[in-house]
């Protein structure tokens, strides 16, 4: 089954996982999660989806093509067995679950346009990741650390063979319910960069989000972004000061487009750790990215109406982010607004002015989703503290450290591709030296 739509929906920030739907009778609004589209489409209920295909969605395929489309691939498959979201690119825009049959595995991808209205639907072959590899040269643990508050999350340490005492590094996540790898598609950024930093003699510890391990539990309108990232940052490297396998007085942080953004409250925070480093890090408030990424990626299609409804709303909802004396508390952009507010709280460059420890930003030049003008404000400020802060341009490196392959926007993630070795090389490097 392929259906095909003809407005391309647009990512949010960076990809933050969405609120579970709640029934309604409106199917616009009951059919705002991939796991309520799968549920009707294995119950039968395709006219009651249909009803909330956008018009041009509607006209290209029918109810009961879609129910037709739907046999088809139960009759492969088999029994559906299993529904799970899968971390998505674009957050509540678009959503994709595995369905687990009895005999096939499927993606099915959910698109909505600016109204929340269904934009697209596929249903494709699962492929299989690639098993993970580790280097010869290292070996791993699984592990697992408290919460500060209770959690318990697990992770794996990657330790270089022969090395007694290593320096350590956590690596911290974007956003979204990320595994510890931080798997986009073919792609798992943090994998490539644990593997690469351990061969050069550096142990790294990579956890699982909690947003992916505890998502169906958590009250998502009591979440901050420090309960989301920073605190479980702090929590992991407390860990491995305690746990006798490296050296306590040398444990950096990685912080990767949201989690740099993060990455100066958590130095600031605690302040033995020996330093940090930043990739992909915003200089300024993540609201402020959102504008000029949805004009990236809404391309050609700025100037018609529903491009111009689409930037409405980003800007609407940026307004009601920031207008404190609103009464209006919906979600917005699917998340509750007091969690927008905690992450409009966190002003990276202000907060790195009161940072002691030593930080290095890696910045690849090809990167839509922190550009020149989000990171110049950090460039300016390690021109001015040249002895602690480092910031380094990667030319034709996107933003999950991987060389280009020159397309446009989110498919310039698709192929698989390992992180560029300079971009490691310039971690452990820097790492060395520190």
């Amino acid at each position: 089954m392929k259906m095909r739509y003809l407005l391309a929906s647009v990512a949010l920030s960076f990809g933050l996982f969405a609120l579970p739907a709640r029934a309604a009778p409106n199917p616009v609004a009951e059919f705002r999660n991939v796991q309520t589209v799968a549920e009707a489409l294995q119950s039968g209920r395709t006219q009651h989806l249909h009803r909330a295909f956008a018009p041009a969605m509607a006209t290209q395929v029918s109810a009961e093509q879609l129910a037709t489309a739907w046999t088809q691939v139960s009759q492969h498959g088999g029994h559906l067995l299993k529904v799970e979201p899968l971390v998505s690119d674009n957050n509540k825009t678009e959503q994709n679950a595995l369905l687990s049959f009895e005999r096939a595995k499927f993606v099915l991808q959910v698109i909505w346009d600016a109204n929340g209205q269904i934009s697209g639907l596929w249903l494709k072959p699962y492929q299989e990741p690639a098993a993970v590899t580790v280097d010869p040269a290292v070996s791993q643990q699984e592990i697992s650390f408290a919460a500060p508050d209770g959690p318990s999350i697990q992770g794996t340490i990657f330790l270089p063979k022969g090395v007694s005492n290593p320096p350590v590094i956590v690596l911290v996540h974007g956003s979204g319910p990320q595994d510890r790898y931080e798997t986009m598609g073919l792609n798992r950024p943090f994998l490539d960069i644990a593997n690469g930093l351990a061969k050069q003699g550096i142990a790294v510890l990579a956890y699982d989000k909690r947003t992916r391990t505890y998502g169906k539990t958590i009250d998502v309108t009591k979440l901050t972004i420090d309960q989301e990232s920073t605190d479980d940052a702090i929590a992991a490297a407390t860990w491995l000061r305690d746990s006798k396998q490296i050296d306590p007085k040398r444990v950096f942080v990685l912080g990767h487009s949201q989690g740099g953004l993060v990455l100066p409250r958590i130095l600031a925070r605690t302040p033995w750790l020996r330093g940090g480093i930043g990739l992909a890090a915003p200089g300024v408030k993540l609201i402020d990215l959102l504008p000029h990424q949805n004009e990236y990626l809404l391309a050609d299609q700025v100037g018609t109406p529903q491009g111009q409804q689409h930037m409405a709303m980003i800007r609407d909802g940026i307004a009601r982010i920031r207008d404190s004396d609103s009464k209006d508390m919906s979600p917005v952009f699917g998340l509750p607004l007091s969690y927008w507010r905690s992450v409009d709280a966190v002003d990276p460059l202000k907060e790195l002015q009161g940072v002691r420890q030593p930080v290095l930003f890696l910045q690849g030049t090809a990167d839509f989703q922190v550009t020149r003008a989000d990171w110049m404000g950090l460039q300016q400020l390690a021109a001015k503290s040249p002895a602690r802060i480092r910031f380094v341009e990667l030319p034709g490196i996107n933003h999950l450290g991987l060389k280009t392959e020159d397309k446009r926007g989110m498919d310039d993630y698709k192929a698989k591709r390992a992180v560029a070795p300079e971009v490691i090389d310039a971690m452990a490097a820097w790492i060395k030296r520190n």
